[in-house]
């Protein structure tokens, strides 16, 4: 794709708006139309959303493959941040636990006559 991947985007709006101008004109005319004159309007329009609908994509395929490798670098660091968080929540645990165990000595301890 030699073009900016904005300009395609871009493009892919004004396909999309022209279909959109071509079902309100079949709409507006409907009564000066033939069935034939609005069907081919209507394939028309649904070809050239269809080809909007593809440029979108493959623009949109290109700018994920421009920024894969700051992709990869921010899953590195969402996967470092979910390892954090799995550690830290295995630590709360613990030191839940271990306080647990603390009050039920402590309960145990109050019962022991001195």
């Amino acid at each position: 794709m030699n073009e900016p991947t904005g300009a395609n985007f871009d493009d892919a709006d004004k396909l999309r708006d022209l279909s959109e101008k071509i079902i309100k004109y079949i709409n507006t005319h409907r009564e000066n139309l033939s069935p034939d004159e609005r069907r081919e309007l209507q394939q028309m329009s649904e070809n050239i959303r269809k080809y909007g609908l593809t440029l979108a994509t493959k623009a949109g395929v290109e700018l994920l493959k421009s920024h894969q490798s700051q992709l990869d670098e921010l899953l590195q660091e969402v996967n470092s941040i979910n390892e954090l968080l799995n550690q830290v929540s295995e630590k709360k645990r613990l030191i839940s636990t271990v306080s647990k165990i603390v009050d039920t000595l402590a309960n145990v301890v109050k019962l022991i006559p001195l």
